[in-house]
Parts: C-alpha cells; structure tokens; sequence
C-alpha cells in the first residue's frame, strides 16, 4: 500500500499529482459530470413536453453539453493510474469497482434532471416540491443504487482500506452524535437560528467531508 499511494500518473498527465489529491479531484468531478448530464437530461425532457425550447434553455443547455463533455475528459485523463498496465489482480479488481460504483451514480444525475426540469431551485436537493412519480423513483433509485454499491464496495476492498473505511465512518458518526444534539440544545436556547433541512444537510455534509478526508489519511498515508 505504501508503494501504490506513492505512486503518480506519468502516461500523457497535465500534471504529476498524488493518488489522494488525484482521488478527490476525480470524485469532485465525477459528481460535476453526473449532475450536467443530468441538466441536460432534464432540459431535454422540459423542452420536448412544452415543444419549443427558448432561447435561455437553449444556451443554457449548451453550456450543459459543454460542461459534460469537458468533465467526462477530465475523468478520463484523472483516472488513467487505474487503467495503466502492469497492475495487479487487486488493483484491477479496484479499478472495476470504481467503474460500476460511477456507472451506477448516473442514474441519480438523470432523475436530478427529470425531477427540476433543468431550473436551477427544482432539484431533488432543494426544499420544493417535486412530483410525486419522481419522488417515489428517486427514493427507491437512492436506497438501492447506494445499498448496492456499498455491497460491491466492501467486496472489492481490502483488509487495510476496510480498517480506514470503519474509522472513517466511526468518527463521522461521531461528528453527527455530538454536533446534532448541540445544535439543537443552542437553538433552543436562542444561541442560533430556527433549525431547518437545509441546516441538517449542512451538518450532514459537514459529516461526509470528515469521513472522506479521515478515509483518504488512513488509506494513502
């Protein structure tokens, strides 16, 4: 493990970058990616129901297609170390995971799409209604798309990255145990204002980074 996080990206890279960083700027973009073509997913569906498209749909769908098709070379040319020759069983193995965990995340980008109809305050991540076919897709897509890649994830890994997972997510919950309940302790007592979801997602959020950032450590130290 210690060779593999040492390792770097020399075959045609922009820049020579180590695994961690290199990890997080391919998942930053691959969610990039997932929520353009879902954008362009859901200004296609918009237009093609009201049968025009207008001007700022059209351009904002361009920008949609552009920013898609820049992304999607990004993770081609960030995810070169783990399409290199010479690797091993274990690494190919790896490699595949991360391609059916990424294959599977697209789903959810289109639904993102259908649900806001490609206007920006409509997705499933703002607090507005969304249609009740659309709700009921995207949460049954969300549980099974997650509790299956979560599956094939634990299959794949091995015993040191399984170590770095576990305390990831025991000082994750950690956070979230001591965090939520101050929270609500100072909002009540007029310390902060009136706790909302989009407070909670903040604080969930907050959760995640602290999972990643402890899993990359353990893992690529």
């Amino acid at each position: 493990m210690t060779e593999l996080a040492a390792a770097t990206v020399t075959a045609d890279a922009p820049s020579r970058l180590s695994l961690p960083v290199r990890l997080v700027l391919l998942v930053l973009t691959s969610i990039a990616l997932v929520f353009s073509i879902g954008l362009v997913a859901g200004i296609g569906v918009a237009s093609f129901e009201q049968g025009l498209l207008k001007p700022r749909g059209a351009m904002l769908l361009a920008v949609a297609v552009i920013a898609a098709a820049a992304l999607g070379w990004a993770c081609w040319k960030l995810s070169a170390h783990w399409r290199r020759p010479g690797r091993s069983a274990y690494e190919r193995r790896y490699s595949k995971m991360m391609w059916v965990l990424f294959a599977a995340g697209m789903p959810i980008g289109v639904l993102i799409g259908f649900a806001g109809d490609g206007q920006p305050g409509t997705s499933l991540f703002s607090n507005g209604p969304i249609d009740s076919r659309f709700a009921v897709i995207a949460a049954l897509a969300m549980v099974v798309t997650l509790a299956g890649t979560l599956v094939i994830y634990h299959r794949s890994i091995d015993d040191h990255e399984q170590q770095a997972y576990l305390w990831a997510n025991s000082l994750a919950f950690y956070f979230l145990a001591l965090a939520l309940p101050a929270v609500w302790l100072l909002e009540r007592g007029g310390l902060v204002g009136p706790i909302g979801i989009g407070s909670v997602m903040l604080i969930m959020l907050s959760a995640f980074v602290i999972n990643f950032a402890v899993w990359a450590w353990l893992k690529y130290r």
